[in-house]
């Protein structure tokens, strides 16, 4: 898989995971990868991505689209380290475990992180487990006893229960 990162301004705009595939850029929301500016036509590119390979190609755009600094009229190959520029924006591909790679911190920092983690710890106390007590429970039932006679009655009676 391919990353591309879109940045605007220096700022990152939005960072997208691509398989192969066939991408249009352009300023409309129909497109694959939308890049609202009034610098970029509608349709204005097309991206290829097959075998981890990529390539970029203008769609007549007003403005053209660059790669490297060297504008293109025809389908380019475009490297992973190559830059593109469209309108105000710059794309960058890298494939997957190169941008997984990028997103680790330095060595440095996480040995930092972890002196932090090492003076910030408390010593805790486990609660201690308190054992149940037997409770006595009285269950009242009330006993039918069979008599023929319709005058006749149950009795109930108390029982109690130990655990």
């Amino acid at each position: 898989m391919i990353v591309l990162r879109i940045n605007k301004d220096g700022k990152e705009e939005d960072k997208l995971v691509l398989e192969d595939g066939v991408y249009i850029i352009g300023r409309s929301e129909r497109c694959h990868i939308n890049l609202p500016d009034s610098d970029v036509s509608g349709r204005h590119a097309i991206l290829t991505i097959s075998n981890r390979e990529c390539s970029l190609s203008d769609f007549g755009s007003q403005n053209g689209t660059f790669v490297n600094s060297s504008v293109i009229d025809s389908e380019t190959p475009v490297d992973c380290d190559s830059i593109i520029h469209i309108g105000p924006y710059e794309l960058r591909l890298h494939r997957e475990e190169e941008a997984r790679e990028d997103e680790v911190p330095p060595v440095e920092e996480i040995t930092r992180q972890s002196e932090v983690f090492e003076t910030a710890t408390q010593e805790t106390t486990k609660p201690e487990a308190i054992e149940p007590e037997p409770v006595e429970t009285k269950l009242s039932v009330e006993v039918q006893e069979y008599h023929p006679h319709p005058s006749s009655t149950g009795f109930s009676q108390e029982i109690d229960i130990m655990p």
